[in-house]
């Protein structure tokens, strides 16, 4: 039987009773009392005004519609309910489970309600993939043991320590400002491989102890915790520790407290590790107190502390301003002004929506959702670029068609239901609902097609701009360094010297197979005087032997290259640093740093390899990483804007001067995605890396050089491409994330 039929007629007793088994709170907002109502089974809670309590506490399974109404209006004089209000209230109630019918027939209805909840959760878990939830254990009995040790933290001592704490170490940031950004890692070398596991590791034994922070706070204060569960946050494994019975606590500012634990728990771990960071060396101690910082400040600010996000900052909001269900609320509010507005649909006055300040929640909800897509839009796009290098487009694609689902997709379902359910149409204004929709696609077609300034985003690298590449042409092992990098050299100088034991063991071999064949064919030539057949094995002897003379030139010349020089005059410009790896004990080890420092004496150098450049320090240009499929919106004399570390933010302009002709078939180390750079590489069958997409060389003059500008030093370039439009900028992406032609 459904709730429709309970209450038919208003003068039959309503088989309808209140639930024995809830908990009643009586509390004070803004001066008025209200209840808080806690259903033990599915922990959610319900706050009612003295009136909707009232109502409910008369249900016994006797009382009939008209009975409900005079006695309300009796003890609430002079207001004034009618018999349909109360039927609404009536059926609300039973839909969330607070009443029980004393009538044949509810399991079909109990099924169906499970039903519908089990698809509501599935629907709410896809769109919501990066915080997925999974009921575990109660941890009442555990965070009864952990209260007495750890409580303490949330007294008022305790606090003004924590803060002290906080604000020395905010300091200590601020005034070594400039070191802290020269020892912080590039970018894509802390969101890069190496570092996932480890920032993994981090964020889910942060959180673990931002829950437990809460439920701690929560049992000191006099509440329970009954859920500690695992979330895939990102999904890394964390516990999420449900809190809610914080509501039953009495005082806002208490439930503020409960609210803000995991936060202040955070901070505290992120003050400790700013300072050990700071002193530690680079290691693993140090990664893990970089990663825990990163955690517990940045993270905070933009999600928890947040209060347009349905995290830490938003409950405390709604404690504060004592506003429970703040979110739905004022969505609640935004949605009858959108459809009085637009529509021309009246309402019914909701005496459960807030009276005042309506304007306030209306904006609210406003910010809340355009905040979601915000967030939302930045981390599935962050993710997208951090999984599409290494093979992972399809995982990225799967998070976004996700992300749509969650943020357009279902407002848009839910709302086509409300519009189409029976009876509706006729309420709509259709001239008002003309006017709006003609209005609203205008708006929409105006948005979509206004061009603005489009820019492509590339990573560079510095380098001299007139300067001669020195590469190793034959390899070796480092047995001189005659040169080091600021040394001016004339044309011709030696620069280093090379050493190949089998190199000269094979110019040795080859020399005494050329004398051999030099001297089989003199003695050849001797034979011709006594004997005229010998003259028929002179050509095939010379012939031997200007080939083993060819090959010993080679090898001579190969030998002859071990010494490596100057090209040109100059000025010794070191590379880029890199790092060696040893990864076969039998192999000698690679060099590390510069092929010039002393340290890579004994070091082996592999063809190709980059020694130095001659050139003038003083002329540099930047050369920038263009993908083919940017390359159609970048032409000469194109604003660019070079973004370096050393600026902080400040840009230095230049243009396009020249774009490669051909690919690039190598990288730069420091440009290596591996390395914390922005091209994904790989290794082609020689183990030289390259681009794994399709990537050529824009080169850009730098007119006045920074001497804090460094060669081979890398950062971002904006390339200033014209002006397009939203739509093309969306049709670009789609066609290029899902490969298919439109």
């Amino acid at each position: 039987m459904s709730a429709a039929g309970l209450v038919s007629s208003t003068s039959r007793p309503l088989r309808l009773r209140l639930r024995s088994d809830l908990a009643f709170r009586l509390q004070h907002y803004h001066g008025r009392r209200y209840w808080v109502v806690k259903d033990s089974l599915t922990l959610r809670y319900f706050r009612f005004e003295e009136e909707e309590y009232s109502l409910l506490s008369w249900l016994d399974g006797r009382t009939s519609l008209e009975q409900l109404r005079r006695r309300f209006e009796s003890r609430f004089a002079p207001q004034r309910i009618s018999s349909t209000e109360i039927h609404q209230f009536i059926g609300r109630m039973f839909r969330q489970s607070l009443l029980v019918a004393e009538a044949r027939g509810q399991g079909r209805v109990l099924l169906k309600r499970r039903d519908e909840s089990r698809r509501g959760r599935w629907k709410k878990a896809f769109s919501g993939l990066l915080a997925l939830r999974f009921r575990g254990i109660d941890p009442d009995r555990l965070l009864g043991r952990l209260e007495p040790i750890f409580g303490p933290l949330f007294t008022i001592p305790a606090a003004i320590v924590a803060l002290g704490l906080m604000l020395a170490a905010l300091s200590l940031v601020a005034i070594e400002a400039e070191q802290v950004a020269e020892k912080l890692p590039k970018f894509r070398e802390f969101f890069g491989p190496s570092n996932w596991i480890w920032l993994a590791v981090t964020l889910s034994l942060t959180k673990v102890i931002h829950e437990l922070g809460h439920g701690i706070a929560c049992r000191r204060f006099g509440g329970r915790c009954h859920e500690l569960g695992l979330m895939l946050l990102l999904f890394m494994p964390c516990l999420y520790c449900n809190v809610t019975d914080s509501w039953m606590i009495p005082g806002k500012w208490r439930r503020a407290t409960v609210s803000a634990a995991g936060m202040y728990v955070e901070l505290i771990l992120a003050s400790i590790c700013t300072f050990l960071w700071w002193f530690s060396t680079p290691g693993l101690l140090n990664t893990l107190c970089l990663n825990v910082m990163f955690v517990g400040s940045v993270t905070t600010l933009l999600f928890n502390a947040n209060p347009l996000m349905k995290y830490d900052g938003y409950y405390i909001l709604s404690d504060l301003i004592e506003v429970p269900n703040l979110r739905q609320k004022a969505s609640v509010v935004m949605q009858r002004w959108f459809l009085a507005t637009f529509l021309g649909i009246r309402q019914a006055p909701d005496p459960f929506l807030p009276q005042r300040r309506r304007f306030l929640f209306g904006l609210y909800a406003v910010a809340a959702v355009a905040y979601r897509w915000l967030i939302t839009a930045s981390i599935l796009a962050f993710l997208y670029g951090l999984l599409e290098p290494y093979g992972l487009k399809v995982v990225g694609q799967g998070l976004i068609i996700a992300g749509l689902y969650g943020l357009a997709i279902r407002p848009i379902v839910t709302l086509v239901r409300f519009l189409f359910a029976p009876g509706r149409w006729a309420q709509v204004k259709r001239l008002r609902a003309f006017a709006s929709a003609t209005l609203v696609i205008a708006s929409l077609v105006a948005l979509l097609a206004t061009p603005l300034p489009y820019y492509l985003t590339c990573g560079m690298q510095l380098r001299s701009a007139d300067a001669a590449t020195v590469f190793v042409d034959s390899p070796g092992r480092i047995v001189e360094i005659l040169v080091a990098a600021g040394d001016r050299v004339d044309a011709g100088a030696p620069l280093l010297r090379l050493e190949n034991d089998r190199l000269r063991q094979d110019l040795d071999a080859a020399y005494g197979s050329w004398q051999s064949a030099e001297s089989l064919l003199q003695q050849t030539r001797d034979r011709t005087r006594v004997d005229d057949t010998a003259w028929d094995l002179v050509p095939s002897l010379e012939e031997s032997a200007r080939i083993m003379r060819e090959h010993h030139d080679r090898l001579l010349a190969e030998v002859d290259r071990l010494v490596i020089r100057a090209p040109r005059s100059g000025v010794v410009l070191a590379p880029a640093d890199r790092i060696g790896e040893r990864n076969d004990p039998l192999q000698l080890p690679t060099w590390q740093g510069s092929p010039l420092d002393d340290r890579n004496l004994g070091a082996w150098l592999d063809p190709a390899t980059l020694v130095c450049q001659i050139g003038d320090p003083s002329r540099l240009e930047a050369v920038l990483a263009v993908e083919q499929e940017q390359l159609e919106f970048v032409s000469p004399q194109r604003q660019v804007e070079l973004l370096l570390p050393h600026q902080n933010g400040a840009p230095i302009p230049t243009k396009v001067a020249r774009i490669a002709g051909a690919k690039m078939t190598t990288v730069p180390a420091a440009l290596d995605l591996r390395n914390g750079g922005t091209i994904a590489v790989e290794n082609d069958a020689q183990g030289k890396p390259v681009p794994v997409r399709s990537t050529f060389e824009v080169t850009c003059p730098i007119d006045r050089a920074d001497d804090r500008m460094a060669l081979g030093e890398t950062g971002t370039a904006r390339i200033h491409a014209g002006h397009r439009s939203i739509a093309q900028r969306l049709v670009r992406y789609l066609r290029q994330t899902f490969t298919v032609e439109l």
